[in-house]
């Protein structure tokens, strides 16, 4: 599957470990991350939800980090997990960030669940997005 910049979800697939948990994201482009969280609906990814959008964001000089959240598409999902969901996004969006070594705020795009999984980041770790005043 290829979109208008000639990116493929195998060229730009990515896995990294995040909270104990293999989590699979797809990254294309350089410069400043924006992050793009799916929704939920029912075999959801970051790639089905976003790849149309590459050209633009990656055409503005963008790095697009487009996360599989936990239990979807190819990230696993931790058994028996009871833990509340801000919470457990907030965290795994937070290690998610670090572990690629991001310290800077980021731009965030969340499709109706992400938009809430991307509500734990700001609810736990307000100052890993950026705001009105942050604004590059």
């Amino acid at each position: 599957m290829t979109n208008d910049a000639g990116m493929t979800e195998a060229s730009t697939s990515r896995f990294i470990t995040v909270e104990g948990l293999k989590i699979h994201y797809n990254d294309a482009g350089a410069g400043a991350p924006v992050l793009c969280i799916h929704g939920g609906g029912p075999g959801a990814t970051a790639w089905s939800n976003f790849k149309q959008n590459i050209p633009a964001i990656t055409g503005a000089n963008r790095r697009m980090l487009m996360l599989d959240m936990p239990g979807y598409g190819k990230s696993e999902f931790p058994d028996g997990s009871r833990e509340d969901f801000f919470d457990f996004m907030g965290k795994i969006i937070d290690g998610f960030l670090s572990a690629l070594n991001i310290g800077d705020p980021v731009d965030i795009i969340g499709n109706s669940l992400g938009g809430q999984a991307a509500l734990g980041l700001e609810l736990r770790y307000p100052e890993r997005i950026i705001r009105p005043s942050h604004r590059r």
